[in-house]
């Protein structure tokens, strides 16, 4: 939670009008879900728009295990990103493949740099990233 609290106060949103933001999630496990969901929570409390692109499927389960009282709307969408691939040296597309950024206020990536090549005032978050902590990353 203290990372939501940290993010939460440095995110560009105005006190008195509704933002509408675009939370997109890594879909390599659950973590990256969660947390975007606890950022979720707080922003839309505060009467924001929020749009979470994730597998329905992952955020159906987080649903039902945690005590988050509000959710997002939620696009079905997954980046298809997971440490295998890394590992193997496939190239990702998801960016160019998820529905457009273009309506959005803030765009916020939990650990996917790739945002940057749609949105360059994307803000990323995430306790690490991939390419920093795989042996042998391939930077191509």
């Amino acid at each position: 939670m203290a990372f939501v609290m940290q993010l939460w106060a440095i995110l560009p949103i105005p006190l008195y009008s509704t933002v509408n933001v675009a939370l997109i999630s890594c879909s390599n496990g659950y973590g990256h879900i969660r947390r975007l969901l606890l950022l979720s929570q707080e922003l839309i409390s505060k009467s924001n728009h929020v749009v979470l692109f994730a597998p329905l499927n992952f955020v159906n389960k987080i649903k039902e295990t945690t005590g988050i009282n509000y959710f997002p709307d939620v696009i079905d969408f997954d980046t298809e990103t997971n440490i295998d691939r890394w590992i193997c040296g496939e190239k990702f597309d998801w960016h160019k493949r998820i529905p457009s950024l273009e309506n959005f206020d803030i765009v916020v990536s939990d650990n996917l740099i790739d945002v940057l090549e749609v949105r360059d005032d994307a803000w990323l978050s995430g306790s690490f990233f991939w390419h920093e902590i795989i042996h042998n990353f391939p930077l191509k």
